[in-house]
């Protein structure tokens, strides 16, 4: 994979148990945007046999581990780290957050001309998460709803923030999100993070206080937009969505291997990558020098309903 490097970033965080998933999931977006600066952020538990692999597929410009991330007044853990890591770089670049579990299936043009164009963005949800709505409207429909989850607590409460009514919200997805250079810093996350724990206490600390602000980040930054929905899509194995003609497809935890849709669509894209870099390597064959191609994924059968998953290796060095 060849790097350009340019005004963006692609930053990520990534587990131990993440690797094989994100190296598909960069490869498929670098396929499409030919561009970038790789930024990792270590979330402490990658091995050395990782980071090995991670430098030998995708010559990352910096690994930053977990631990010298500073927190300042924000929580620690539960991704907090890794949008403080993008607040410190989003003053010199375009940041791109990608998360591991992504498939990038076709070109994405809306993704280009934001980043053309500087502009954030975010990825879409179902639920009051297509566009940018009055922050007022959020808390009210949210009240509706009345679950005890820290982020919709969160949400109910935003008509507690002074100014709220000059605020905007989108309940969207942090997985996917582009933050525009110079369109936030680190006091906006510190000032939000305050404010929301003098109202939630203790409970802002929980999981997904993280995503919250994200997206109240991203809805108050001029221009910003909201990625179209259902062609960036979050899967939760939904019949009504044809999942398959989408241009980005997040795999989020809990219906990630459902159905077998993440296993045959993550084949799908190493076979394409595969057959893309062996096109490029017989078109070029003076400067491609020495590769390796995984045999495991040529003529590869397709997956029997009901077996057990293969093995997940994105197959293409270099």
């Amino acid at each position: 994979m060849v790097i350009r490097d340019g005004e963006l970033i692609i930053f990520s965080m990534i587990s131990h148990w993440d690797v094989m998933m994100y190296l598909i999931a960069i490869k498929t977006l670098y396929r499409q945007l030919g561009r970038g600066k790789i930024v990792v952020l270590n979330d402490g538990s990658l091995k050395n046999t990782d980071l090995s692999l991670i430098r030998e597929h995708v010559r990352p410009r910096e690994i930053i581990h977990i631990s010298d991330v500073r927190t300042g007044p924000c929580p620690s853990g539960a991704c907090w780290e890794r949008l403080l890591c993008i607040a410190d770089l989003v003053p010199d670049a375009y940041v791109l957050q990608l998360d591991a579990d992504s498939l990038v299936i076709k070109e994405m043009p809306e993704v280009e001309e934001y980043i053309r164009n500087k502009r954030s963005f975010a990825l879409g949800q179902i639920f009051l998460g297509q566009e940018i709505y009055p922050m007022s409207y959020v808390s009210s429909e949210m009240r509706k709803k009345g679950t005890d989850y820290v982020e919709h607590v969160a949400e109910m409460n935003f008509d507690q923030l002074e100014g709220f009514e000059d605020m905007k919200y989108s309940k969207s997805s942090a997985c996917f999100a582009g933050f525009a250079k110079g369109s936030f810093d680190r006091t906006d996350v510190e000032d939000f993070s305050s404010r929301m724990e003098s109202l939630l206490g203790k409970r802002w600390h929980e999981w997904g206080t993280e995503k919250v602000t994200s997206n109240f980040i991203v809805a108050n930054t001029p221009g910003s937009a909201i990625l179209p929905f259902p062609q960036y899509v979050s899967y939760y194995a939904k019949p009504e969505i044809d999942y398959e003609d989408s241009n980005y497809l997040h795999f989020t935890g809990t219906h990630r291997f459902k159905n077998g849709f993440y296993i045959r669509m993550a084949r799908q894209a190493v076979r394409d990558l595969l057959y893309s870099h062996l096109e490029n390597l017989y078109s070029h064959p003076a400067s491609s020098g020495p590769h390796r191609v995984n045999k495991h994924f040529q003529d590869m059968p397709p997956q029997k309903s009901g077996a057990p998953n293969p093995p997940i290796d994105p197959g293409v060095r270099g």
